[in-house]
Formats: structure tokens, sequence, C-alpha cells
């Protein structure tokens, strides 16, 4: 479903944030090069239960987050991406499982 060959890093805001079962979802809007914002799916590859174990929680991130993410594009050319790490504001940077885990 996603191009594992691939990265592309994204710059937008948080719309919501869905802290559930089976992988936990990111949805984001972005701007594109003429302006109009494109909505985006970010999916981690674990559950809620993988990703509490690398640092995370249901209070991570909140709607309005404006956050930089990097992750492997969907093969389709949807605006989805597997996620491999968000790099906030402040320079910190969060993965979503340990490397070496799948």
């Amino acid at each position: 479903m996603f191009d594992m060959g691939r990265s592309v890093t994204l710059k937008a805001t948080v719309t919501d944030y869905l802290w559930a079962n089976p992988h936990v979802m990111i949805y984001a809007g972005a701007k594109d090069n003429k302006g109009a914002v494109q909505k985006w799916t970010i999916e981690l590859r674990g559950s809620p239960t993988v990703a509490t174990k690398v640092g995370w929680s249901k209070d991570t991130i909140k709607p309005g987050d404006e956050l930089t993410f990097v992750g492997h594009p969907a093969k389709n050319g949807t605006e989805s991406m597997r996620l491999e790490k968000i790099v906030f504001p402040n320079g910190m940077e969060l993965y979503p499982e340990m490397q070496g885990w799948f």
C-alpha cells in the first residue's frame, strides 16, 4: 500500500488524531504549491499499545498542532503516508515504533 522505497516530508496542521486499534491515525491539512489545502491521512504502523512503548499517548498531539511529518507515500498517489517520524517545532523528533521492531 505504501512505497517503502520513497520518503516524503510534509509540513501540516493536525485536524484529528485517532488513538485507536488497529493503527493510530493522524489527519492533517497541508498547503500545496498553489496554496490549496490537501487533506492527508497519516498512519502509524503500530497500535496504541506499540506507540505507548516508545513515548506516545492519546495526548501526544492535538488538533491545531503544526508539525512536520516524514513518511512513505501511498503507492496509489493519494494524500496518505505511513509515518516514519514527527518533528515538533522545537526540533524534538518522535518515532512511531522502536527501530527494528517490524
